[in-house]
């Protein structure tokens, strides 16, 4: 059976949790993804066959009724089985709550694989998203209750009891008004003090929020949400560096250009010339 169902959501408004991508795919004997990162969480979902999953020199065989978990910015690898290649679903997203509720499933980088233990229900959910792509024009709706669903599901999935420091609501509103002014405006190089200007709190508690909410800076945030912009210039336009530096924010090439080598370890240049091997990360045709 050949299945390849690819799906890239570049209308991401969403800021608690958004879908990025989900699809299909029944993999031929061997195919490997890696090694490499993602910009976005990423989790696959075997539903027949097996196949490898490797991250942190840490090897895991997985089987039907099993996951994994990648995260933004992790170096993985997996591979079909020569034999009994694997067939699986995934869904990627992004969202300034998916840090909770991997947390509140027990998931992470060093806890990365799952098995689920309730039946169909994660199989039928996946499914469904996938059935929602075709609907329009208001399916984005649809697929955004899919993906809470999703990580509900997952959540109820852990039998582990997880210890959750949780925020006020106003603490919250104060988080999110920020990230939704950062991604709005990170194109007029905006910076932290204007942030904290905007919402009108002082700029220590703000970087304190941010750090207890989802463990990065104001700072990082800004400057991760300017290079991911970045990266995707680089790689679907032919836009000059001069000009995606001036597009995320940044007035000075040059200090665009050393803020970039330091977060990709390339110049944007390089990256660039490396589109045969990094397309798949953002393309809306690559093997998940």
């Amino acid at each position: 059976m050949d299945i390849k169902i690819d799906f890239l959501n570049k209308n991401r408004y969403n800021i608690d949790l958004n879908l990025y991508t989900c699809g299909h795919e029944s993999c031929p004997s061997g195919m490997c993804i890696g090694p490499t990162a993602r910009y976005h969480y990423i989790i696959h979902y075997v539903l027949k066959g097996t196949g490898t999953f490797k991250i942190d020199n840490r090897v895991y065989k997985l089987k039907p009724g099993q996951g994994f978990l990648i995260e933004p910015d992790v170096i993985t690898t997996y591979e079909s089985d020569d034999k009994d290649p694997w067939e699986y679903m995934w869904v990627g997203f992004v969202g300034s709550k998916a840090p909770e509720y991997l947390k509140r499933a027990n998931l992470s980088s060093a806890s990365p694989i799952f098995t689920y233990k309730k039946g169909e229900a994660l199989e039928t959910c996946l499914a469904q998203m996938i059935q929602n792509l075709n609907r329009s024009p208001n399916n984005d709706i649809l697929l955004i209750a899919n993906l809470y669903e999703f990580m509900y599901l997952l959540v109820d999935n852990n039998e582990q009891t997880t210890d959750l420091s949780t925020l006020g609501a106003e603490k919250q509103t104060y988080i999110e008004q920020a990230m939704l002014y950062c991604e709005h405006n990170f194109h007029t190089g905006i910076t932290v003090q204007d942030v904290a200007n905007y919402i009108k709190i002082d700029r220590t508690y703000l970087n304190k929020l941010f750090q207890a909410y989802i463990q990065k800076s104001p700072k990082q945030f800004l400057m991760e949400l300017r290079m991911n912009k970045a990266c995707k210039l680089l790689l679907e336009t032919h836009l000059d560096i001069y000009t995606i530096a001036t597009e995320v924010g940044y007035q000075n090439q040059f200090q665009f250009s050393k803020i970039f080598k330091k977060y990709k370890s390339v110049s944007p240049s390089e990256y660039r010339r490396q589109v045969p091997t990094e397309w798949f990360l953002i393309g809306p045709n690559d093997p998940k």
